[in-house]
C-alpha cells in the first residue's frame, strides 16, 4: 500500500528525533515528509443527538428475535 511507504518515512523521522516527547514533536515529524497537519481545537466537535427512537410502545424486533434463513446453491435444503 501507498501508506505503507509513508509509515515508514514516518517512523524513520520519529528514529532520527531520538526523543519523542509530546504530540507537537510527532505532529512535526508527520509533517517533515509533506503531510498537512491541522491543529484541532475542542471547538471543532460537537455531540450528535441520537435519532434512536426511545418510545416504548413501538414494536422493535430484539436481538433475540432475529432470525436468518439461508437458501444455498445446489441444494434444497434450508438453514436457518
Amino acid at each position: 500500500m501507498s501508506a505503507d511507504s509513508y509509515d515508514a518515512l514516518v517512523e524513520t523521522a520519529m528514529r532520527k528525533m531520538k526523543y519523542l516527547y509530546d504530540f507537537s514533536d510527532f505532529e512535526s515529524a508527520v509533517a517533515s515528509h509533506g503531510a498537512l497537519v491541522v491543529d484541532m481545537e475542542v471547538d471543532d466537535f460537537f455531540k450528535i443527538k441520537s435519532g434512536v427512537s426511545s418510545a416504548k410502545f413501538t414494536k422493535k424486533p430484539t436481538l433475540a428475535k432475529v432470525q436468518e434463513v439461508q437458501f444455498r446453491k445446489g441444494t434444497t435444503a434450508i438453514f436457518w
